[in-house]
């Protein structure tokens, strides 16, 4: 049998660890977390390329600053922006070690990419506990209309 917890489970288990935590440490365990397992994925950061598809919120953020982490380990790393207001703390780290943004219209056309499944973070800290990746087919963008 597998166990699930609900939403209100999850951020009530949060909200009680981020308040016994200085501001901002939960996400960057979750970033961290994300990066050590995109290391183990591409067996290195440096002269890898990595793109982030980043939407809002906190789980864009995740992504953002796992990019930077990335980033300053020697891979170059490009963020497509899906939203119009991401994380700015995440984007101003992810520019800062030399990332590039892209707002989502500026995407390549074709480009190859990995689907990640799990969590960026848990409530006790530990980070991408279950992570599963498989490698997608390429994509190609669409042309509008």
């Amino acid at each position: 049998m597998r166990a699930a917890h609900t939403e209100a489970q999850v951020r009530a288990a949060e909200e009680a660890l981020v308040a016994g935590l200085p501001p901002g440490v939960l996400m960057q365990r979750a970033a961290t977390g994300l990066a050590h397992a995109v290391l183990a994925l591409l067996e290195g950061a440096y002269g890898r390329r990595v793109t982030l598809l980043v939407g809002g919120g906190n789980n864009g953020g995740d992504a953002l600053l796992a990019g930077a982490l990335l980033a300053r380990r020697g891979a170059a790393v490009d963020a497509v922006l899906l939203t119009g207001s991401p994380h700015e703390a995440g984007l101003a780290a992810l520019r800062a070690a030399g990332g590039r943004v892209r707002r989502g219209t500026d995407a390549p056309a074709r480009c190859p990419t990995w689907s990640w499944t799990g969590s960026s973070g848990s409530a006790d800290g530990r980070g991408c506990g279950r992570t599963r990746w498989r490698r997608s087919r390429p994509t190609r963008r669409r042309a509008p209309g």
